[in-house]
């Protein structure tokens, strides 16, 4: 559990999530950002959004949970 329900639907770790126009991402946990300094839950998006916000909190309300990479991975291929 993410710890973000109170904004949020209760997320967990490796959960699909979905955004505006259909973008889709997986909750991971370690660490995030340019130079890897944050530490916590974030959005690992798919490889078309590249450059979208990472942090979990700013998507507070705007995302959708659609499954679980780990009971679904077809619902998503990101990373390497």
């Amino acid at each position: 559990f993410c710890g973000v329900a109170i904004f949020m639907p209760i997320m967990f770790e490796n959960d699909v999530v979905r955004a505006s126009g259909g973008v889709r991402g997986v909750i991971r946990f370690g660490r995030y950002g340019d130079e890897k300094m944050d530490y916590g839950f974030y959005i690992e998006w798919e490889k078309s959004q590249p450059y979208w916000r990472n942090d979990i909190y700013y998507w507070q309300n705007k995302l959708r949970v659609i499954g679980s990479y780990i009971d679904n991975p077809e619902l998503l291929e990101v990373g390497e």
